[in-house]
């Protein structure tokens, strides 16, 4: 039975499904910041991903991130899967530009997060949730 990490949970907001992948929000206002997590217990490393997960997370990020870059117009999308500090297997999308505030280094480990204001939240989630519908109708047709 999948239960998903506390530290996760605390740090992030539930945007959506799709299939077994939970889309999270991150509650950090410096970056518009997503997590992609598998709901599979004991799910550690991409390389244990079977290869029908393997394709939706590789689709699903993409998608995501083409969509984060279109409605922030930031200049780069971060993917990574580190799993250093939270073992379970997580997906990170970030939004990056020149000038926030870990740029151009990665943003683990520098400073600490800023609340995410009450509108910047709704936005961002709708902007995800607007995305998971035009993917998951992309899919259907396809």
């Amino acid at each position: 039975m999948f239960t998903l990490d506390p530290k996760l949970e605390a740090d992030s907001i539930l945007a959506g499904i799709s299939g077994e992948v939970e889309i999270r929000l991150m509650r950090d206002g410096r970056y518009f910041w997503l997590l992609l997590i598998p709901q599979r217990p004991d799910l550690v490393e991409w390389h244990e991903i079977d290869d029908d997960m393997a394709i939706h997370l590789t689709r699903l990020s993409q998608f995501l991130g083409q969509a984060i870059k279109t409605a922030t117009s930031c200049a780069k999308i971060n993917t990574a899967a580190i799993g250093n500090m939270v073992p379970m297997f997580h997906l990170h999308i970030v939004a990056r530009s020149p000038g926030d505030p870990a740029w151009p280094r990665p943003i683990w480990g520098e400073g600490q997060p800023s609340a995410l204001p009450k509108a910047i939240e709704e936005w961002r989630l709708a902007v995800v949730r607007d995305a998971l519908l035009r993917f998951q109708k992309s899919h259907m047709q396809g």
